[in-house]
C-alpha cells in the first residue's frame, strides 16, 4: 500500500480519486456491477491493493486493464466481499453476550416460545454457530422449555455452502472454549465439524442487505428478532447505505430487541440513529421507540 499511503499526502491524491471515480462508473457500465454503495476509503484501499499486486506502472493503466480483463475485474469485485471470520471473533463482545444478554433473553422468554436471532452478513458461519452455542448452553443450564433459531444470511452462495457444511480448520477455533469444543464439535484430521444438534438451530440463506423490497430475510417470514448481530459489515458501505441497513434492522427487531455491531461501528450507530447503547463499553444497542 506504499503508493496509496504516499498519495494521501501529495497533490496526486485528488487526481487518483478522480481516476478511481471514473473507474467505478466505467466498470459498473461494463459489468453491470454497482460499486457506488461502498465507502470511498474502503474502495480506494481495495483498488490500490489490487493495483499494486498487479505490478503495473500506474493506476490509470490498471483502470484500463480492469475494463478489458473479465477475470481481473471479477477478482476485484470479489475482493470487496470480506469473508474473514472465526468463532467468538470478538471475545469482549461474546463475553458480554454470554454473561448478560443471552441469559436475559432466555430468562425472559415465555415457556414454549422461540428466541429469534438474525446473524446478518454471517460469512462462512462461525458467528451464527457461536451465538447458537451460547443460547443452547443457557437453555440447558436453566432447563427451560423454549426453542431458538438463528437465521444466518449472507450474499455469497460460496460462503453459505461452507457454513451449511459446518467443517472448519483449527485457525477458526482459536477462541472456542474446551467445553464447547467437546460438546458441540467433533474433530477428525485437524478439522472440526459442528454437531448435528447445533446445526438444527441455525438456518443459512442468501439475502442481500441492500434489497429495498424487504425488511428481513424471507426465511424468517416475519422478522421479529430478539437480537440482530451484524459485525464488521456496515463500515464497508457509504453513510446512506449504512443508514438504510440500520433502518431495516430497526423494522425487523422485536419489541425490546437488541442490535450488536462491532466496536469499529459503535460510534456511527450511536451518532446517526435512534439506537442507544445499553452499556457504554459495549456495542450493543436498543431502540427506545421500540420498547
Amino acid at each position: 500500500m506504499l503508493l496509496y499511503q504516499t498519495a494521501r499526502f501529495t497533490g496526486r491524491w485528488k487526481q487518483l480519486e478522480e481516476n478511481l471515480s471514473t473507474m467505478i462508473v466505467q466498470t459498473a457500465n461494463a459489468y453491470a456491477v454497482d460499486l457506488s454503495v461502498f465507502d470511498d476509503e474502503f474502495l480506494t484501499k481495495s483498488f490500490f491493493r489490487k493495483y499494486e499486486a498487479s505490478g503495473m506502472n500506474n493506476p490509470i493503466e490498471y483502470c484500463a486493464f480492469l475494463q478489458e480483463n473479465h477475470i481481473e475485474a471479477t477478482d476485484f469485485f470479489q475482493s470487496l466481499i470480506i469473508t474473514y471470520t472465526t468463532f467468538f471473533r470478538d471475545p469482549f463482545m461474546f463475553t458480554y453476550l454470554e454473561h448478560r444478554i443471552i441469559p436475559a433473553l432466555v430468562r425472559n422468554a415465555q415457556a414454549g416460545s422461540e428466541i429469534r436471532i438474525w446473524s446478518a452478513g454471517c460469512s462462512s458461519g462461525p458467528e451464527a454457530y457461536s451465538i447458537a452455542i451460547l443460547i443452547d448452553e443457557q437453555i440447558q443450564l436453566i432447563q427451560k422449555e423454549i426453542r431458538f433459531r438463528v437465521f444466518a444470511t449472507d450474499i455469497s452462495g460460496e460462503v453459505l455452502s461452507i457454513a451449511r457444511e459446518g467443517i472448519y480448520d483449527a485457525t477458526a477455533m482459536q477462541n472456542v472454549k474446551l467445553k464447547h469444543l467437546q460438546q458441540y464439535f467433533s474433530e477428525s484430521n485437524g478439522k472440526y465439524s459442528v454437531s448435528a444438534n447445533l446445526k438444527n438451530h441455525v438456518s443459512f440463506s442468501a439475502y442481500d442487505l441492500l434489497d429495498t423490497s424487504s425488511a428481513n430475510p424471507p426465511d424468517s417470514i416475519f422478522g421479529n428478532f430478539d437480537l440482530i448481530s451484524c459485525n464488521n459489515l456496515l463500515m464497508y458501505y457509504k453513510k446512506e447505505i449504512r443508514l438504510n441497513i440500520l433502518k431495516k434492522f430497526e423494522r425487523s427487531l422485536a419489541p425490546n430487541g437488541l442490535l450488536a455491531v462491532s466496536e469499529a461501528e459503535r460510534a456511527f450507530v450511536k451518532n446517526s440513529t435512534k439506537f442507544q447503547p445499553i452499556s457504554m463499553p459495549i456495542a450493543v444497542f436498543y431502540n427506545p421507540n421500540n420498547s
